[in-house]
């Protein structure tokens, strides 16, 4: 891997299981009221082999089951990459009194797979759980994957998408989530206010 000024992943080893860990610095974020999910490469490498998954990390006000459902990878409106889960975190927290439910999952990747993404023209992802589905544009997890893949196995492959603003694209889809979220948060706390005052 090289050491490139502006590198878009971590690098964590294990002194003690010999093992190395590379992910993306930060996850590409879909979703909005209700619910949200966040995606993120990681590569682990072991003395027993190396391992490729994508995290999935979901918050929302109910229950998704990610672990019953699966990732569908749709290339190029062609080819279906069907990816299978494996549980390895629920918990909830509270936050404005409202209880939020998280789940965070992985799915297991090829090299191979992770190459015809990077090489597909365009990508939309459904995510399904126990009873419900969820479907994404997803052509900045392109750009997004062939970052990865330059820093993990290929340092002169895909060149031209470190130049691309993929991460301060996701950094800026963030910000505007928030702010939407402070602005239904506002309106809401004026409302209870005019309640009050009428009450």
């Amino acid at each position: 891997m090289g050491n490139k000024v502006n590198e878009p992943v971590s690098v964590i080893y294990d002194k003690f299981e010999n093992k190395t860990t590379t992910k993306m610095k930060n996850p590409v974020s879909f979703g909005g009221f209700g619910s949200s999910f966040k995606l993120m490469l990681r590569h682990v490498s072991m003395p027993a082999g190396d391992i490729l998954v994508l995290d999935i990390n979901y918050d929302g006000d109910d229950w998704f089951f990610l672990r019953q459902g699966e990732l569908i990878i749709n290339i190029n409106n062609v080819e279906n990459m069907v990816l299978k889960p494996k549980e390895s975190y629920t918990d909830t927290y509270t936050s404005y009194h409202d209880v939020h439910c998280v789940e965070s999952d992985y799915y297991e990747l090829t090299q191979e797979q992770l190459k015809r993404i990077c090489d597909a023209n365009t990508i939309d992802i459904k995510i399904s759980g126990a009873q419900e589905e969820k479907i994404f544009q997803a052509n900045l997890f392109i750009m997004y994957a062939q970052r990865f893949y330059n820093a993990v196995y290929d340092n002169n492959a895909y060149q031209d998408s470190l130049k691309g603003g993929c991460l301060k694209e996701g950094l800026k889809g963030l910000l505007i989530l928030v702010i939407v979220y402070f602005i239904f948060f506002l309106i809401f706390a004026i409302c209870v206010l005019i309640s009050y005052l009428y009450d």
